[in-house]
């Protein structure tokens, strides 16, 4: 397994690392989804970020998303 260092200083906020396949799966379901709705998505996580409307804990992500109406 290769190791990776990243300096403190370039992280600005949270740092997520996922995989080149996920992130393919993620774009292409960013490209199909209009953009009233990818604005509504994006109200709808920062409220959940905020700890808004959002009951959990969850048993998956599948789940967590349900929550949101995603």
């Amino acid at each position: 397994m290769t190791t990776i260092t990243i300096p403190k200083k370039s992280i600005k906020d949270d740092l997520i690392i996922i995989s080149r396949n996920e992130l393919g799966r993620l774009l292409s379901i960013a490209q199909h989804v209009p953009k009233t709705d990818m604005e509504d998505l994006i109200q709808r996580a920062l409220e959940a970020k905020a700890g808004k409307n959002v009951v959990g804990p969850f048993s998956s992500a599948k789940d967590f998303f349900k929550s949101l109406g995603i």
